[in-house]
Parts: C-alpha cells; sequence; structure tokens
C-alpha cells in the first residue's frame, strides 16, 4: 500500500490519531506505553535501531535473563550502543557482537 494513498485505513487514522494522542498524554500513561512497545519489539526482534528507547529495551532484556553471568548474542550490533547499555548494567556478563556492514565495524 502507497502511504500517500487515500485509503479508508488511512483516513481513520488520521481521524482518530490526534485524539489518541491526546488521551495517551492526558491519561499520563505515556512513560508506560513506551516500556509496552519495547516489549513487545523486544519479543519481535526489534533492536535499538528502530528508534526505541534504548534505556527500556535493555532494561526489559535483563528482566528476562534469569542468572547471574548471562552470555548475550548482539546480532546486529551496528555501532554497539545496545551492547554498551548492556555491558554498563550487566558487566559480569558475556557479550558477543555481530556486525556484518563494515561501515559499522569500523565506528
Amino acid at each position: 500500500m502507497d502511504l500517500h494513498e487515500k485509503t479508508a485505513q488511512r483516513k481513520l487514522a488520521q481521524a482518530i490519531a490526534p485524539r489518541v494522542s491526546q488521551a495517551i498524554l492526558l491519561l499520563g500513561i505515556t512513560e508506560f506505553l513506551r516500556k509496552v512497545i519495547a516489549v513487545l519489539n523486544y519479543f519481535i526482534g526489534r533492536g535499538a535501531g528502530t528508534g526505541q528507547n534504548l534505556d527500556s529495551e535493555v532494561t526489559v532484556a535483563l528482566r528476562t535473563i534469569a542468572r547471574n553471568g548471562p552470555v548475550v548474542f548482539d546480532v546486529g550490533a551496528n555501532v554497539g550502543e545496545w551492547s554498551q547499555k548492556y555491558r554498563d548494567l550487566m558487566p559480569e556478563g558475556r557479550l558477543y557482537m555481530f556486525e556484518p556492514q563494515i561501515a559499522c565495524q569500523e565506528s
């Protein structure tokens, strides 16, 4: 579907999005929703490169680890922001980073 195509779904989204945004702000649940989104993105494998809150994402990942000194693989590590945050919060764990793009490896 073209993003600029005038579909019924797009018209509906344009109509309700401002109202939903206002309700979220008024209810004060913005941070809660960010955490929910971070959890859901974590479970579907979306990483920090998706523009999500990095702190929330790493915190959620750490909560799912049920042991001390875990072994973690950061596949698609990019420039290592997620890995660095993980290392700051879990220094006793083993961390292996993989990034196939040369430009990211050199950063």
